[in-house]
């Protein structure tokens, strides 16, 4: 209000400046006119008319130009307002051209992201910020649609990834369209969703413990009594044969037990690999074995075809273990019937669960978890996916189960469905997009042992382990050197390289890893091949092996005939190169 005052005011002050300097102009050239044509410039009429006709349109045109002044002025002072308002926002924002995706403005938020100056980045592309994942991998974003999906991250000037939340929208400038990017860093929410995740984990595994417990016990049973068995018909000078084939079978039950432990507790991660729906289902069924209450039953249903996917086995077993963990807390007190069942659908199957104009594949394989339990209300069935919801007592359950489940399944591009009625029981549908063309790696169970004569510098600070390996080289034809401290195994092979052929290492030790002794060792003889054993799977990323010189990691336990079979194959590539 006090703005428009004052350009009142000045309105008028200029409007009659410019109708005094029109009276003046119009009547000069009026009084010019008359004498150039010798006639009296000075009658009523003639000086009359000029007078109105110049104060007319010098008002008139004072009052053009300070309006055109003042709409100049409040043009340049919104810009500056809005450019403000634009630079102070904590989401970035970048204005690029809608053909060729060039950038023609952004705000300090991009630019702080992108890690540059905003001169730097004017005139690159949105190909050059804006990154999705394919697979393992990230590419460029090649068009804008691509854009509006739940896997964008940013590559700054750094090389550094960082996912974010992004939206595109049209906009019209100065009568041209843009395109309008809008982003936020989400590397926090991240962090959270993963710390979340391994909460969730944790829960899990406390409701499978008294069935693992259970599981170990009797595995153990066996191992030991059937050892007990084994020495007293030595002393009888009867073969033991027999049981001891039947402690390598239950060692080998306790082997598959810890690794589908390991399988969930592990970090998920964000790597993709081609799966079987199937196994998934099959391994959860062997894990929940030990832990379903009697009066539950289980029952599962895999698919006869292929059921491949690909995604982070992980992740999906985590997510299907979330659904089972609750499906047997609604059935605790009564009982019930536990259902998983994998199936094939097609698009048209869950057209409703698609939102509109969403491409997606055109079959999805179909996992469902149904019990006969209490059944979840109406009105509690709308937020079961909304974080730290919950219906179950205080301090049982965190309430992000279900919400981990929903995010897993949209990371996978899939969809979630939930049915369910009070007093019936409750089926929850995963849908994901299936791969026709993505095949499994069949394990080779037909292994024999493979002899050798070379020599095996041996590294394991656990001396009952190392006793057990040396014993297995020994027996293949090695000819081993065992140290149980890394820093002399390396003192020794720095005086005595020429000699072996091949150095296996135990990867956790107290003074030094096995990774570190690959590296030591690489830089005396960097040809001779380096074997990693370990209890852990997949704790390498590939460029780790390799930067370390690392060939190869076995995990532990393994059977003679297939650490035979991996040490052969190393030993028999050396000798090729």
């Amino acid at each position: 209000m006090e703005l428009m005052g004052k350009v009142k005011k000045n309105l008028v002050k200029k409007s009659f400046l410019f109708s005094i300097l029109g009276i003046f102009l119009l009547s000069t050239l009026s009084i010019l006119q008359k004498y150039s044509l010798g006639a009296d410039p000075f009658t009523p009429i003639g000086f009359i008319v000029p007078v109105f006709f110049g104060a007319f349109s010098g008002y008139m045109f004072g009052h053009w130009l300070e309006k055109y002044i003042i709409a100049n002025r409040i043009v340049v002072e919104n810009e500056r307002k809005l450019e403000a308002i634009f630079n102070s926002q904590l989401t970035a924002i970048i204005i690029s051209d809608i053909n060729e995706c060039i950038i023609v403005e952004l705000n300090k938020m991009a630019a702080l992201l992108i890690g540059a100056e905003k001169e730097a980045i004017l005139g690159l592309t949105c190909h050059n910020v804006f990154y999705k994942k394919v697979k393992n991998n990230y590419v460029k974003v090649d068009k804008y649609e691509d854009l509006n999906t739940s896997k964008i991250v940013i590559k700054n000037i750094s090389g550094d990834i960082i996912p974010v939340l992004i939206h595109c929208e049209k906009v019209l400038i100065y009568g041209r369209n843009y395109m309008a990017i809008s982003f936020m860093d989400i590397s926090k929410e991240e962090k959270l969703e993963s710390q979340l995740q391994i909460s969730q984990k944790l829960e899990a595994l406390g409701t499978l413990s008294g069935g693992i417990a259970h599981d170990f016990n009797n595995i153990l049973l066996a191992i030991s009594g059937h050892a007990e068995i084994a020495i007293a018909k030595i002393r009888e000078n009867n073969s033991p044969v027999s049981n001891l084939e039947s402690i390598l079978k239950a060692s080998e039950k306790a082997k598959d037990l810890i690794d589908r432990i390991l399988l969930f507790s592990k970090p998920s991660g964000e790597n993709m690999a081609n799966i079987d729906v199937n196994d998934i289902i099959s391994n959860l069924k062997d894990l929940m074995k030990g832990s379903l209450p009697v009066n539950i039953k289980m029952k599962i249903f895999p698919f006869n075809g292929n059921p491949v996917i690909l995604g982070n086995y992980s992740q999906l077993y985590q997510a299907i273990l979330n659904l089972i963990s609750n499906a047997i807390f609604s059935m605790k007190e009564n009982g019930g019937k536990l259902i998983l069942k994998v199936e094939q659908v097609f698009q048209n199957d869950i057209r409703h669960l698609i939102p509109h104009g969403e491409k997606t594949t055109e079959k999805f394989i179909k996992i469902s978890v149904i019990d006969t339990g209490l059944g979840i209300p109406d009105e509690n069935l709308k937020r079961v996916f909304d974080p730290f919801f919950s219906t179950k007592p205080v301090n049982i359950g965190s309430g992000i189960g279900l919400s981990i489940v929903h995010r897993i399944v949209n990371n996978h591009e899939g969809y979630v469905n939930i049915e369910s009625k009070t007093g019936i029981g409750t089926e929850v549908c995963i849908y994901l997009p299936k791969g026709d063309n993505l095949a499994i790696d069949k394990r080779d169970n037909i292994l024999q042992k493979i002899n050798g004569a070379e020599n095996v510098l041996l590294i394991d600070d656990d001396k009952t382990v190392m006793e057990v390996i040396n014993e297995i080289l020994k027996k293949l034809g090695y000819n081993v050197t065992a140290f149980a401290n890394g820093l002399k195994a390396i003192d020794h092979f720095k005086k005595n390289a020429e000699k072996y052929d091949i150095v296996i290492s135990d990867q956790i030790m107290p003074e030094i890893s096995g990774l570190e002794i690959a590296k030591k060792i690489r830089k005396i003889n960097e040809r001779i091949p380096f074997v990693i054993i370990t209890g852990k799977k997949n704790m390498f990323h590939e460029e780790t092996l390799k930067d370390s010189g690392i060939d190869i990691v076995i995990p532990k336990p393994f059977r003679m005939e297939k650490f035979s079979q991996k040490i052969r194959e190393i030993l028999d590539l050396k000798k090729i190169n």
